[in-house]
């Protein structure tokens, strides 16, 4: 994951470059975070009228449970590894999708 600031005219930059705004979406749950290592438990909902919360409808039932570590150049394989057996830990409780590494 990159976080990057952003102006507040990132609608019309879309815009610009031929993207249509369709909704949005807006992300509710709980985040916990350990020795460098964050778990996001939450429901992706929509918002059918931009920016009218009482608008929100529910895309699917099912939690959306992401694990993200930061971790020193010198230190990825031992991140790796310790998510890896926190991976496997949660494995009877959620359905597994891995994202290979990514060098930020």
């Amino acid at each position: 994951v990159t976080a990057a600031d952003i102006s507040s005219n990132y609608a019309e930059l879309m815009a610009a470059l031929n993207f249509k705004f369709q909704f949005e979406h807006v992300r509710e749950g709980l985040s916990f975070s350990t020795q460098g290592m964050e778990l996001t438990i939450s429901q992706i909902y929509r918002l059918a009228q931009p920016g009218d919360q009482a608008s929100r409808e529910l895309l699917d039932p099912a939690f959306l449970v992401e694990l993200t570590a930061f971790a020193p150049q010198t230190h990825v394989q031992a991140v790796f590894k310790d998510l890896e057996g926190f991976a496997i830990q949660l494995q009877p409780h959620v359905q597994l999708l891995r994202e290979p590494p990514k060098r930020v």
